[in-house]
């Protein structure tokens, strides 16, 4: 049995699966070159419904012959596309965690693409499409609803993790630290102040559980919000929370990284 892989969990692929509906078909036609373009484009007039049936796929070559593809191989195509760096709208840790970039444009047409990947993602599950693809701890939770806490800063940056653990230890006495830190944004580096006054207000050993918790939630929370709500949006047009509720972190993990 493989890290979070569970009878729930297996249980619980078998359901998404039961989903398909295998009377009736959805065609797409995409072009080898350009399948995410292809794809979103398509996919802007459907249902969930529609999404839900079985799906036939053509792949088109540049001489534009027709191949047909399988479900997974093209769920894999997409996710392959959505992920890469130049598309600009998931980032991932130095362990391969991915998560939604702070630096992803929040734009309609951009927060169009998050749903849409949520919605693929989902897809991925109901056709066990395999991606091998992770997502952080922190990601996953808030698909969950379940609360970040600091722990979660290591699948976000181990040395900001590092540094936070240092601090608890050796204290803030000869630190020049202040409530207020810089993020990437669409728009480029931006100041954000955590409390008010926060550039004026320096963290000490009374207050830097404080600290540290407001810093959790701006990076793995509040930086990525839009993004990260609009991903749910989609995954959840397919696989509802109410009935991810029923499974773990860990098999949710497992569950979009497939067998």
């Amino acid at each position: 049995m493989s890290t979070g892989e569970t009878p729930r969990s297996r249980e619980f692929q078998e359901q998404q699966k039961g989903k398909i509906n295998t009377s009736s078909e959805m065609e797409i036609k995409v072009h080898q070159i350009n399948v995410l373009n292809d794809s979103f484009e398509q996919f802007q007039n459907c249902t969930p419904s529609d999404y839900l049936k079985q799906l036939k796929v053509h792949l088109i070559e540049s001489n534009e012959k027709l191949n047909e593809s399988s479900p997974k191989e093209w769920i894999n195509l997409v996710i392959n596309d959505l992920l890469k760096p130049q598309t600009n709208l998931f980032t991932h840790s130095e362990h391969n965690a991915y998560f939604p970039s702070s630096k992803s444009s929040t734009s309609p047409e951009s927060l169009k693409l998050f749903k849409f990947s949520g919605l693929i993602f989902a897809l991925s599950i109901i056709y066990d499409a395999s991606p091998q693809i992770s997502f952080a701890s922190f990601f996953l939770k808030q698909i969950l609803h379940i609360p970040i806490t600091q722990e979660d800063i290591k699948d976000y940056d181990p040395n900001i993790y590092d540094s936070f653990d240092y601090f608890k230890k050796h204290g803030f006495d000869k630190t020049e630290l202040y409530f207020d830190t810089i993020i990437n944004t669409s728009e480029g580096q931006k100041n954000v102040e955590l409390i008010p006054n926060g550039e004026n207000t320096k963290v000490t050993d009374e207050n830097k559980d404080q600290y540290f918790n407001l810093m959790t939630d701006l990076l793995l929370s509040k930086s990525i919000k839009e993004q990260t709500n609009a991903f749910c949006e989609g995954f959840y047009s397919l696989v509802p929370l109410q009935e991810i509720q029923s499974i773990t972190e860990e098999e949710l993990k497992h569950l979009i990284y497939g067998s």
